[in-house]
């Protein structure tokens, strides 16, 4: 994906404004790590995201983390950067602060497919399961193949709708999928089988 920015209008002086937010939000992640840092070990995601990282966040992408904040510190409306940033606190377990990375990304790039995905997993994660539906029907209407919208609705219907019926449509979709890797055939496979009794 290239990188796109949002162009300012204000002369810089929400500059000064976001950089104060930025350093605050790095403060408040050296406060919320350890936390954050067991949470997710003990309550991985339900949803797959689109392959920029993987599993929890771990001591040493703290500083990669604190580099990605005065990155956007110089270049507060940096497309790639507030996905990169959105992802990086998605891994936390910390949504609300990826959702406000999100915000400003899909306002720039409404179809972008990875900022859908991320955003649907992130609304998700914040118990709004329709909106983060409509995220991957996006993905779907434009890209009817995209194995990861198929694999995240399929969850979505089998937990958070209790629809079973669609949900294995989904994941019918990711076996029949040229593109789903063997991990997500597999795991749309398990996630069509019936309970174990």
């Amino acid at each position: 994906m290239t990188a796109e920015t949002l162009k300012r209008g204000d002369g810089g002086a929400g500059a000064k404004g976001l950089r104060s937010v930025l350093v605050l939000v790095g403060i408040g992640f050296l406060a919320m790590f350890a936390s954050s840092f067991i949470y997710r070990f003990e309550n991985p995601s339900l949803i797959m995201r689109t392959g920029h990282g993987g599993g929890a966040a771990m001591p040493a992408e703290m500083e990669g983390l604190m580099q990605l904040m005065r990155q956007l510190q110089e270049n507060p409306d940096d497309l790639n950067l507030q996905l990169r940033a959105a992802e990086q606190f998605m891994m936390m377990g910390a949504y609300e602060r990826a959702e406000a990375f999100l915000k400003k990304a899909e306002a720039v790039a409404p179809n972008d497919p990875a900022v859908l995905n991320d955003y649907g997993i992130v609304l998700y994660n914040l118990d709004r399961p329709e909106a983060a539906k409509a995220r991957f029907e996006k993905i779907l209407a434009a890209d009817p193949d995209n194995h990861r919208a198929h694999y995240n609705l399929g969850l979505l219907y089998k937990y958070a709708f209790k629809d079973m019926e669609n949900a294995r449509t989904h994941f019918q979709a990711v076996l029949e999928s040229d593109e789903a890797d063997a991990d997500s055939r597999k795991n749309a496979r398990e996630e069509m089988a019936p309970p174990a009794r």
